[in-house]
C-alpha cells in the first residue's frame, strides 16, 4: 500500500506512514449521502416539524477524499424529545422506509410543511471496529507525539548539558591555566624562592637551598626570611662570619628597616655575641629604629675621672643606668666575667688602664669604655749630705739632712764594684755615719710617708788614715 500523501510504500501491518506520519485509511470513505437520506426519511415521519432541506457541499481535499459541510438542525438543551418519535425511530417500519429510500433514485423533493416540532439531531453510530480502530489510531498518535516530545526533551537536555559541559570545561581550563601561571609566578617570587629553599634544606640539599635563598635576597634584600634561613645553614656549618656580613650589609642598605636590625640582634643573641648588639645600635643613626629597639640599648658607663695625669693617688667612681657594671684594671677586655663594680676604685701611682661595660635588663652589654690614668708623685730634691766628696786622711762622720715628713735611706758601695741604689729596703738613716776606709760611694735617698722618693744623692769618699 502507498501513502496517499507522499506516495511512500507502507509495509503491511503499519497504520501510519513512516516518512510523513499520515494515518492509513482502514475503512471505506464515508458517504455523506447516507446521512442525508436518513435525515430526510426521519423528517418525513416527523408530524410536528417540517423537514429542512439539507444541502451537502462536496469538495475534494488534497488527498482525493471528499470534504463536505452539512447543516443540520440542532435541538436545544431544554427541548424534550417526544416519546412517539423515539418509538417510531426504532420501529421496523422506519428501518424499512430508510432502506427503500436508499434504493430509490437520489431525487430530492421538497418535504411538506408540517407543524413545528423540536427535532433531534441525527447522530451517526459508528461500528465497534471502526471505533476501536479510531481509538487505536489516536492512541498511536498520542504515543508518537509523546515519544517525539521525549526525544525533543532528551535532545534539549543533551544540548543543555553539552553547553553546560562546555562552560564547565572552559572554566576548568581557565582555572588550570590561571593556576599554572600563578604557580610559575609564585615559584619565581620572593616567597616562592624562600619556600623552595626551605624545602631543599629540609631534604638535605644544602647547595640548592643556598642558591634559592641567595636568589631571594637578590630579589628583595629588605625582608628577613631568606636571611634567617641562610643563617640556619651557615651556623650548622660553624660559620658565623657569613651571616653576620649578610646582616650588616642589609642594615647598611636599609638603615631605617627595624626588622633587619631585629633579625641581626637575634643572630647575635643566638651566637652569644651580645657585646656586638651595642656596637650595632651605637652605629645606628635612625631615631625610629632606636626607639623601637630601646630594650636592647645599653647605656655606656660614666667615669668620674677623665684621662689625666695625677700627682697623687685617685679614687674612681663609675655609674650607669644598667643593671650591673663590670671592669678590669689590667688592660684586658671587660666582660660579664670581670670584676663587678661595687665601690669606688683606688688608682695607685703609675699607669692604670680601666675598661668597663654596663649590662642592661636584657643582658645586653654596652659598648666598652676605656680610660687610662697616670699618677706620678712629685720628686723632691736629693738630700743634702756632708762632708763633700773628696780625699780624707782623718776619720770623718757623714750626715744627711732629712726634711720633715721624709725618711732617709743610704747605701755604701766600693768604688771598684757595682753601686747599690738606695730604696726603702736599704739602711735607714738615724744619725751620723762613720766614713769607711778606702775608696767608697755613698748614696742617699728621701722617701715620704706615701712612698714617694726623692732623687738619689751620690758622694765619693776616699779615706786613707796616716
Amino acid at each position: 500500500m502507498k501513502c496517499k500523501n507522499c506516495g511512500t510504500e507502507i509495509p503491511a501491518g503499519y497504520v501510519y506512514c513512516e516518512k510523513c506520519g499520515t494515518e492509513v485509511q482502514m475503512v471505506p470513505d464515508y458517504n455523506p449521502l447516507d446521512d442525508v437520506l436518513t435525515a430526510q426519511v426521519r423528517g418525513a415521519l416527523d408530524d410536528e416539524q417540517p423537514r429542512e432541506r439539507i444541502i451537502p457541499k462536496n469538495l475534494k481535499n488534497k488527498n482525493g477524499m471528499i470534504s463536505y459541510t452539512v447543516t443540520l438542525p440542532v435541538r436545544t438543551a431544554y427541548e424534550e424529545e417526544p416519546e412517539e418519535a423515539a418509538e417510531e425511530a426504532g420501529s421496523p417500519a422506519i428501518k424499512r422506509e430508510r432502506r427503500d429510500a436508499a434504493e430509490r433514485p437520489q431525487k430530492r423533493n421538497t418535504p411538506k410543511k408540517q407543524k413545528s416540532k423540536p427535532r433531534r439531531p441525527v447522530e451517526r453510530k459508528e461500528e465497534p471496529k471502526e471505533e476501536e480502530h479510531r481509538i487505536g489510531l489516536k492512541e498511536r498518535k498520542r504515543q508518537l507525539e509523546e515519544e517525539q516530545r521525549r526525544k525533543e526533551e532528551k535532545e534539549r537536555k543533551r544540548k543543555k548539558w553539552a553547553r553546560r559541559k562546555a562552560r564547565i570545561l572552559s572554566v576548568l581550563f581557565l582555572l588550570i591555566c590561571c593556576g599554572a601561571v600563578s604557580a610559575v609566578l609564585y615559584l619565581n617570587s620572593y616567597s616562592g624562592l624562600v619556600y623552595t629553599g626551605n624545602r631543599y634544606l629540609a631534604d638535605g640539599q644544602t647547595g640548592k637551598a643556598i642558591d634559592k635563598l641567595t636568589s631571594a635576597v637578590k630579589k628583595d634584600d629588605s625582608r628577613t626570611e631568606a636571611y634567617k634561613a641562610l643563617e640556619k645553614i651557615y651556623l650548622a656549618q660553624n660559620d658565623m662570619d657569613t651571616p653576620e656580613q649578610l646582616y650588616l650589609a642589609a642594615v647598611k642598605a636599609h638603615p631605617a628597616n627595624v626588622e633587619l636590625y631585629r633579625a641581626c640582634i637575634e643572630f647575635y643573641q643566638n651566637t652569644d655575641q651580645l657585646a656586638k648588639i651595642s656596637e650595632l645600635l651605637d652605629a645606628c643613626e635612625n631615631d625610629g629604629v632606636l626607639d623601637d629597639l630601646n630594650m636592647y640599648v645599653s647605656s655606656e658607663p660614666k667615669f668620674s675621672l677623665e684621662d689625666e695625669h695625677y700627682d697623687d693617688v685617685q679614687q674612681l667612681s663609675i655609674k650607669s643606668s644598667g643593671e650591673a657594671i663590670y671592669y678590669t684594671l689590667d688592660g684586658t677586655e671587660a666582660t660579664t666575667a670581670s670584676l663587678l663594680y661595687a665601690e669606688p676604685i683606688q688608682i695607685p701611682e703609675g699607669v692604670t688602664t680601666v675598661r668597663a661595660i654596663s649590662v642592661n635588663q636584657e643582658g645586653v652589654p654596652s659598648v666598652e669604655v676605656t680610660k687610662t690614668y697616670t699618677v706620678e708623685f712629685p720628686i723632691v730634691d736629693a738630700p743634702a749630705v756632708s762632708p763633700s766628696t773628696g780625699y780624707y786622711d782623718l776619720p770623718m762622720q757623714i750626715t744627711i739632712q732629712v726634711p720633715e715628713g721624709y725618711t732617709a735611706y743610704y747605701t755604701i758601695s766600693s768604688a771598684a764594684g757595682e753601686i747599690e741604689t738606695p730604696t726603702s729596703a736599704s739602711t735607714k738613716y738615724t744619725g751620723p755615719v762613720a766614713m769607711p776606709e778606702g775608696n767608697n760611694i755613698f748614696c742617699a735617698v728621701l722617701i715620704d710617708s706615701k712612698g714617694r722618693s726623692s732623687e738619689i744623692k751620690k758622694m765619693n769618699y776616699e779615706l786613707v788614715l796616716q
